[in-house]
Order: C-alpha cells, then structure tokens, then sequence
C-alpha cells in the first residue's frame, strides 16, 4: 500500500471548503497547524483551494482576526538631531580705507610697478581709470587698497575646533 505524501485527507479537503468563505489563507494555515500538529504554507492552501474550484472570489472583504502572538521589537533610543537656524548672511560691505587720491591712469598709461585698482568705475574697458601709485612689492596694489583687498588670517574659533 502506498501512502501519498500530500497531508490532504479528506476531513482536511472538507475543512478547507467550509473556512475558505470566512478566513484568509494565512488564518486557515494557522488552524490547520493548531488542530492537525503539520505546517502547511498559505501556497498550499491557495493552490488546494484552485484544485477544488473554490470560488476564489467569493470570500468576505475583512475575515475575522485570529489570536496572534504580538511580536515585541525592541527599538534603541530615539535619536533626534537638532539643526541650529541659519543666521541670515551678512551682506558684503567693502571696507573703506583712506587713500591718496588717484592718479587716474589709463591701462596703456600703467606700469609694472604701479597700482591696478581700477578706480573709474565705467563699463566701458577704453574708459577705465587705475589708482596708478607705487604698489607694494609682490602685489598688484598700493599699500591702501592691499588692505581692502586682502583680509588679515584670524585665529580659529576654540568651541569649532572642539566639534
């Protein structure tokens, strides 16, 4: 005598026909483990259902809930990040720094020892005007407009450094 392999009897086949209507796949497989001491999967069940003709479609929107065991997470502290506001940004004000008055020097006019801080403030490159004084060696200004131009290095801030 050969045993099948299926665990499809025909108490179970009957079984399957009068809680398919009312509960899932999913609830069905539970009460199926519970009475029976075998595991089915919800495929087994779907495909079983299919073989039998069960209208698939005939089942209730909302089946009733099973008793499940509630699983318990554990979750590790809340982790919140703070972002500071942003300070408006401050508007470029150029700093103003007393000087001799220009010479007023055109660019054919300049040399390479004199300043190239350019001065008339047209749109017109034929029209620009240079300050035209002894420029500092190494730089391309005067002693007056290096110090508007170039920014001294500040020291840097203990409490960023410490972030």
């Amino acid at each position: 005598m050969t045993r099948s392999l299926s665990p499809w009897t025909d108490e179970l086949t009957q079984k399957l026909r009068e809680l398919w209507p009312t509960y899932s796949a999913n609830q069905i497989v539970v009460i199926f483990g519970r009475d029976h001491g075998f595991y089915l999967t919800r495929n087994a069940v779907i495909g079983k259902a299919h073989r039998l003709s069960i209208d698939l479609k005939t089942r209730p929107m909302a089946p009733p809930k099973l008793d499940k065991p509630k699983i318990r997470r554990r979750m590790g502290p809340l982790k919140i990040s703070v972002v500071a506001p942003q300070a408006a940004p401050v508007p470029f004000v150029p700093r103003v720094v007393a000087a001799a008055p220009p010479r007023n020097l055109t660019l054919l006019e300049l040399t390479d020892d004199a300043c190239k801080w350019e001065c008339s403030g047209q749109d017109d490159a034929s029209e620009f005007r240079f300050c035209g004084h002894d420029s500092i060696e190494g730089k391309p200004y005067c002693a007056a407009h290096c110090k508007t131009s170039y920014l001294a290095p500040t020291k840097p801030n203990k409490m960023k450094a410490a972030a």
